[in-house]
């Protein structure tokens, strides 16, 4: 008896959104700025929409897409070279440089400053000041998360550490903090930072609050605010339902970030009932900065963690792992967008679904299906903008996961002693499926060393920013971010959680 078998069958959506216009003639060429797309990697597009497709749309910041639609109004070719911040390396020294800190010549910006010379202001002008506070622990986790109180890194039995919020300094100015009811003059070296709700075993009148100090060595034209040239005093709160939260009283809009010399980069806004900064007659709010300890490149913790010099990178997540085998757990496949620069940062996420094992011996590999969704859909009402079903880990296979999704990436080499090797490079095998992003393949898969049973089942976690050895709340020195014994002191080092709990 035979029996015959028809041939699996798959369904796939395909989006047909990318699809180009053929290009006719000789096309123009054009080098400027764009919304998205990558950068320095020359484009032929035939239409208007085949250039939003690729590089977005018009925009009054950006020159380049006007060019290219008074010349696509008219013809129909034009190559387009999108320009984002990659430095000017030139020299084997430099080149060293960027391998060793990761920043490049003449990228991005600095914020730095000369120490001040007026020994009773604290605070370093420039750099990059972190806002941290000392909340109080929630004991009772049906008022609060577990990631605070069953997270001995950030709390322990009475009190936890966080940190709030990011400001960028301009060179020559100032951030400093103070009590509420405290007043500028006559200030001393202790005032990085605040009490807030007590003072002298006396509640104060408004308990969330203290003042943030803004001193700038050009004045800018600024106010006078209590009898002080060239000073912003500024009641702030932690609360993000006060109106003198800090997103609300400091500025957030990089464009002004000249005519206000700070930037509140990031802030982490935590309710208020969940984590209320903790009332006492010590401080319990305050400004921190980078380390002055010298890194293994000879490069200080307080300069580089105010530098923004770095070039231009691609969206990413991290990598998706296997499930455990003993002890181990294998790094499978992140992805990356296909647009460079920050465009994409909040655009997209990857979902994995329908994960299911083998149950043939003589084919161990499982399947599993990629989901390309909108960043801000929710699991009960998603919003998937690319599906791949049946993917599999097996690189022999016609549904093998880079080859449905695609690998290929071609990038400019910027990193090459001599000028004549600068240029474009081309990595991997299978042509891009995605219009939005690519798969990045560990080599252990590729090259068939991990287990074939392998499934995808988690994924690494966020880089963070490290502010102990140790990531508890121990009061002990902290090799290779200062060594001192922690005290008053330790305000100005990125010994963030100490700090606060020291103070």
């Amino acid at each position: 008896e035979q029996t015959f078998r028809s041939p699996g069958f798959f369904d796939q959506e395909i989006d047909l959104s990318g699809v180009q216009v053929s290009s006719a003639g000789v096309p123009a060429g054009v080098i400027g700025t764009a919304e998205k797309g990558p950068a320095f990697v020359p484009v032929t597009v035939g239409s208007f929409s085949d250039f939003q497709t690729k590089f977005g749309t018009l925009d009054a910041k950006r020159f380049g897409p006007y060019a290219v639609k008074q010349w696509l109004d008219n013809r129909t070719a034009l190559t387009y070279v999108r320009v984002l911040g990659a430095g000017a390396n030139e020299s084997s020294t430099d080149i060293s440089t960027t391998r060793s800190q990761g920043t490049v010549k003449n990228a991005g910006f600095r914020v730095t400053g000369s120490a001040s010379s007026d020994t009773s202001l604290p605070g370093n002008q420039g750099f990059v000041q972190l806002i941290v506070a000392k909340h109080d622990a929630v004991a009772d986790e049906t008022n609060g998360f577990p990631v605070f109180s069953d997270n001995s890194s950030i709390s322990n039995a009475s009190a936890m550490y966080l940190v709030r919020g990011a400001v960028l300094l301009a060179t020559g100015t100032r951030m400093m903090m103070m009590d509420n009811t405290g007043s500028y003059s006559g200030l001393t070296t202790g005032f990085n930072a605040a009490k807030v709700g007590a003072i002298a075993s006396s509640p104060l009148t408004q308990t969330k609050y203290f003042k943030l100090v803004i001193s700038s060595s050009s004045g800018n034209g600024w106010s006078y605010n209590e009898s002080q040239a060239g000073i912003r005093i500024l009641t702030a709160s932690l609360d993000p339902s006060d109106s003198n939260y800090i997103s609300k009283v400091l500025n957030t809009d990089p464009l002004k970030f000249q005519e206000e010399e700070h930037l509140l980069y990031l802030d982490y806004a935590v309710e208020h009932e969940l984590a209320p900064v903790v009332s006492d007659t010590v401080p319990t709010v305050a400004i921190v900065s980078g380390s002055a300890t010298t890194t293994a490149n000879s490069v200080t913790f307080l300069d580089l963690f105010g530098r923004y010099d770095t070039r231009y990178t691609t969206p990413k997540t991290t990598p998706f792992i296997s499930q455990p085998f003993g002890q181990a757990e294998y790094d499978l496949f992140h992805f990356e967008t296909l647009d460079d620069g920050a465009y994409a940062n909040e655009k997209y996420k990857i979902s994995i679904a329908g994960l299911r094992a083998s149950t043939n011996e003589k084919q161990p590999f499982g399947v599993f299906e990629v989901q390309v969704r909108a960043f801000e859909d929710s699991d009960g009402n998603s919003a998937i903008l690319e599906r791949y079903p049946d993917c599999s880990l097996d690189p022999t296979s016609d549904r093998y996961i880079a080859r449905m999704v695609g690998d290929k990436k071609v990038r400019f080499d910027w990193d090459q002693e001599t000028p004549e090797e600068r240029r474009l490079v081309v990595t991997g095998k299978y042509p891009n499926v995605s219009q939005r992003v690519r798969i990045v393949m560990n080599e252990q898969v590729e090259l068939g060393q991990t287990p074939k049973e392998s499934l995808p089942f988690g994924f690494r976690g966020l880089n963070v920013l490290k502010t102990t050895d140790t990531l508890t709340d121990s009061t002990t020195a902290l090799v290779g971010l200062g060594g001192e014994t922690l005290g008053a002191s330790a305000l100005n080092r990125l010994a963030l959680y100490q700090a606060v709990s020291s103070v």
